[in-house]
């Protein structure tokens, strides 16, 4: 007991530096070797990353999530060969470590929007309310910079530090908007950059936004617990078919041998996680409704 503790151990503090080994020393190198086929595939990587996510407000460059992307897959790789001395399993692990970083990212940028979008219905509400107290724009915006919390605060703050270093309110806020990306920000600052323009009531213009982000929100979270019984199904039907492989495997390995070192069974799994994917794909495709 004592030494497969040890080893296990071992094991994990073996992939623990040696991920820091490959951030720190191998990758560094690779991305001086100027060969054309490397160059193309991290240029075609840096511009799905820059499309994918917004960099810009995640605080986090392009080079970076290619080395943590790259970083993951060896290391999960080599963590499969040592535990399961499996070359499918193996793949599987690489490609895990791989996609990873990008999954956790996506779900790191979702929950900023969402927490984002949150505020900001306060936040044009608190405009408003100055802008029928007399306040102008950019005075509504300080207001909005010391009541609000971040990331709505901090955002705003990073906008009127660009006006305090001679950027115009229109660059500005066209600055603001491509840093977020969000449907609702966008909304605002059209709005504003179109009353600047044309004239009109701002404050009346804002209130109707916040009561447009509230109701399409409500309309969201009805979506979302009418679709929550197709998502669960999705998941469930997606992990049951590997639960029952591991399952299978530890209570007898003999049994599952053959699906894991033939020809055959190896292709019976790679079918078998197509299936899956593209199942989950179209129940994603069912329940995801656009308002």
């Amino acid at each position: 007991m004592a030494s497969s503790i040890l080893f296990l151990i071992f094991i994990y503090s073996t992939a623990f530096f040696s991920f820091f080994f490959i951030l720190k020393w191998v990758l560094p190198i690779l991305h001086f070797k100027q060969k054309t086929s490397y160059n193309r595939y991290k240029n075609d990587f840096f511009q799905r990353v820059t499309r994918q996510f917004n960099v810009q407000m995640l605080g986090i460059s392009p080079h970076r999530i290619f080395q943590l992307s790259i970083g993951g897959a060896i290391l999960l790789t080599i963590m499969g060969s040592i535990l399961t001395k499996n070359i499918f399993l193996t793949l599987v692990f690489g490609g895990i470590g791989y996609w990873a970083p990008k999954l956790l990212l996506q779900r790191w940028q979702a929950l900023f929007l969402e927490r984002f979008e949150l505020q900001l219905i306060d936040g044009l509400t608190l405009m408003n309310n100055g802008l029928r107290a007399g306040l102008n724009l950019l005075q509504t915006v300080d207001l909005v910079i010391k009541e609000m919390p971040p990331p709505l605060s901090r955002e705003f703050g990073t906008f009127k530090k660009e006006l305090g270093l001679g950027e115009s309110q229109e660059i500005a806020w066209m600055n603001f908007s491509q840093r977020i990306r969000s449907e609702y920000l966008d909304l605002m600052i059209t709005a504003i950059l179109i009353a600047r323009k044309t004239g009109g009531n701002l404050s009346e213009i804002l209130e109707n936004i916040a009561q447009v982000i509230v109701d399409k929100n409500k309309m969201q979270g009805k979506i979302k617990s009418l679709t929550a019984q197709g998502r669960m199904q999705g998941v469930v039907i997606g992990l049951l078919p590997i639960a029952l492989l591991f399952a299978v495997s530890s209570i007898d390995p003999q049994y599952i041998q053959p699906l894991l070192s033939t020809f055959i069974g190896k292709c019976l799994l790679v079918g078998a996680g197509g299936m899956l994917l593209l199942g989950g794909l179209w129940i994603r495709k069912i329940v995801n409704i656009d308002i």
